[in-house]
C-alpha cells in the first residue's frame, strides 16, 4: 500500500523540482500540490489545488496526505519587508504543517537553510531557525530539516542579481570550503528535491537535519 504526499510551493525552484520527483516514485499512490499560483506542467497523476493561503487548512484537511513537504519560500526584496518574508517563511510554513498535523500526516519534510538558527542576528537565518523549531514543537513521527547551501538552477520569472553573481563564482568558491565549511557548498536545487524525495521512503522516526554532504549521499542511496 502506498502513501500520499501533500506539497506547498512546487511552483518554486526546489518545489517544482520535488513534485516531478515524487510522481514518478512507486511506493507514491498519489501526489497533492497547493499554493497561491498555477503549477506549469504538473506531471500526470498529480492533483494541484490554487487557493489563497486562508483556505488552506481546509483543502489539507480534506486531503488528509501521509507525508507533507514545504518547499516555501521568498526574499525579504520579493516580499516587501520583514514581515513580509516572515509571514511566508515562518507563519505560512508553519501553518502548513500545523494543517497536515491535524489532518493526519505522519512525515514532515522540510526545505530551510544552511546556518538557520532560532538565535541568529542575521534576521533571514533566525527567522528559518524560527520555522524549524515551530515544525520541531508539532512532533510529526519523523521530521526531515533539509538545509542546503546556495541553489542553483534556473528561476522561472524570479531574477535574482546577487544569487546569480554567487552562482557564476560557486564553482571556484566551492573548491575553497573545505572540512566543516563543506555545508557551506552550492547545490543544484534538482539534486535538493531528489534527496526530499528519497526521504518520503524512510519510516524511521525522529527528527533529522540534513546539510550538504548528507543531501548528497541521499541521493546516492
Amino acid at each position: 500500500m502506498g502513501v500520499s504526499l501533500i506539497i506547498a510551493g512546487a511552483s518554486g525552484l526546489v518545489g517544482n523540482h520535488v513534485i516531478r520527483q515524487a510522481a514518478q516514485m512507486k511506493h507514491i499512490d498519489v501526489v497533492y500540490s497547493i499554493g497561491r499560483s498555477e503549477v506549469a506542467n504538473m506531471p500526470n497523476g498529480t492533483i494541484h489545488y490554487k487557493a489563497e493561503t486562508d483556505q488552506w487548512a481546509g483543502i489539507i484537511s480534506d486531503i488528509g496526505a501521509d507525508i507533507a513537504c514545504s518547499c516555501l519560500g521568498t526574499t525579504i526584496k520579493k516580499a516587501g519587508s520583514q514581515k513580509a518574508f516572515a509571514a511566508v517563511d515562518l507563519d505560512l510554513v508553519h501553518a502548513f504543517f500545523r494543517a497536515s498535523k491535524e489532518a493526519g500526516a505522519k512525515h514532515a519534510i522540510s526545505i530551510s537553510s544552511t546556518m538557520a538558527n532560532a538565535a541568529a542576528k542575521q534576521f533571514y537565518l533566525r527567522t528559518k531557525g524560527q520555522a524549524e523549531l515551530a515544525i520541531k514543537a508539532l512532533k510529526f513521527d519523523r521530521t526531515d530539516i533539509i538545509r542546503p547551501g546556495l541553489l542553483r538552477g534556473e528561476r522561472v520569472d524570479d531574477y535574482r542579481l546577487g544569487e546569480r553573481a554567487a552562482i557564476i563564482a560557486s564553482p571556484l568558491i566551492d573548491r575553497l570550503l573545505q572540512g566543516n565549511y563543506r555545508k557551506f557548498r552550492s547545490i543544484q536545487a534538482e539534486k535538493v528535491a531528489k534527496a526530499a524525495a528519497k526521504l518520503t521512503t524512510n519510516n524511521a522516526i525522529g527528527y533529522h537535519i540534513h546539510e550538504h554532504d548528507e543531501i548528497l549521499r541521499l541521493i546516492q542511496r
